[in-house]
């Protein structure tokens, strides 16, 4: 966004907004309504060759916190990257998903972009719902 806050705005001890600075301009937020629509993730995970050493231990443990993390009405894919796959379709609870993301042997190159290109038209976007794309990897795309 680059903005800097320049002001917050307060009535009493309550803090009611903020004043920032943007492209030169002075703009002022007012109230912030959080957005209650359900999530639609879809997730890529390393899982070349390079990653054969963390995948298990590190990529499979980080996507399943995240995925705890979410709120219980979301809706959660993952695809691997190397090569390409969708290996838990949307649906899927995370019970059933785990042992099919520790099942994976990383290998060959990482596709990484082929298979963000595979998630996002993977996303139905059904209903009034925020679509959400993560890459958890570690670098070396091809």
């Amino acid at each position: 966004m680059n903005a800097l806050a320049t002001r917050i705005l307060f009535e009493g001890k309550r803090a009611v907004g903020v004043e920032f600075m943007k492209d030169g301009k002075k703009r002022t937020v007012l109230s912030v309504v959080p957005d209650r629509r359900p999530l639609e993730v879809a997730v890529v995970v390393d899982s070349s060759a390079v990653m054969a050493s963390s995948y298990r231990s590190d990529l499979v443990s980080a996507v399943t916190a995240f995925w705890k993390a979410l709120a219980p009405d979301s809706r959660v894919a993952v695809w691997t990257s190397g090569p390409p796959s969708n290996v838990v379709a949307f649906g899927t609870d995370l019970a059933t998903a785990e042992p099919r993301l520790q099942a994976v042997a990383p290998a060959g190159k990482n596709y990484a972009l082929d298979a963000l290109l595979d998630a996002a038209r993977g996303m139905t976007g059904s209903g009034d719902v925020r679509r959400v794309l993560v890459y958890v990897g570690g670098g070396d795309i091809e």
